[in-house]
């Protein structure tokens, strides 16, 4: 994306001797062909993915990628800041979910331009296990990648399983938000419906819709 015909693969790399890494590859978007060598993210001693990427405008080039990492005891949600070439980190944390949570799973990740503070946040959002209860979970980010205080969002109805996979803004209206995508599950028929909640930016929803399958 800052070079011209490449694209940029991310995801998860599993080795023999100490687990899985999140990776990050340069490729000719024309041939598929790697255009650089591929930069790995994570440690030794514990496992970490990569699940999403989007480009990073806060003032500087770059990408934002979203995933897991267990290096923190449990699963939690891994969101870092990369260089254009993907070579360096420019700020990397993890974010666990509220007390209780046991494993939080990150699955997508938005850059959203607010005008009123004029600056870049970022939305993060995947699922929260909180004691065996799943619910769809965003944490809401600054530009620097600090969670902001009150910006976990947790969406969920007992005892229903929910899961947030994608995350999208509804852009250009009066509506503006955030667009939620995923599935519920009903424990007791084992049956899964997709799952669309449309919430403002503070996490507030207005619309909490499921949607049988086609």
């Amino acid at each position: 994306p800052y070079y011209a015909n490449e694209m940029v693969v991310v995801g998860v790399a599993e080795w023999t001797n100490h687990g899985e890494e999140g990776f990050f590859l340069r490729v000719d978007a024309n041939t598929g062909a790697s255009v650089a060598d591929v930069e790995f993210y994570g440690n030794s001693t514990s496992d970490e993915f990569f699940r999403s990427i989007t480009l990073g405008s806060d003032g500087a080039q770059g990408f934002v990628v979203s995933g897991v990492s267990d290096a923190g005891g449990n699963e939690d949600f891994w969101v870092t800041k990369l260089d254009a070439d993907g070579t360096a980190a420019q700020w990397s944390y993890l974010y666990d979910g509220s007390v209780g949570s046991t494993s939080d799973f990150c699955y997508d990740v938005m850059e959203r331009h607010n005008p009123i503070s004029v600056m870049y946040e970022y939305f993060a959002v995947g699922t929260r296990n909180d004691a065996g209860l799943w619910d769809a979970m965003v944490i809401k980010l600054d530009a620097l990648g600090n969670a902001f205080s009150n910006g976990e969002f947790v969406y969920g109805t007992a005892p229903n399983l929910e899961s947030g996979s994608r995350i999208d803004q509804f852009e250009g209206t009066g509506f503006d938000g955030i667009s939620i995508f995923g599935t519920q599950t009903d424990p007791n028929t084992n049956t899964s419906n997709m799952l669309l909640v449309k919430a403002y930016f503070n996490g507030v929803t207005a619309c909490d819709d499921q949607y049988s399958d086609p």
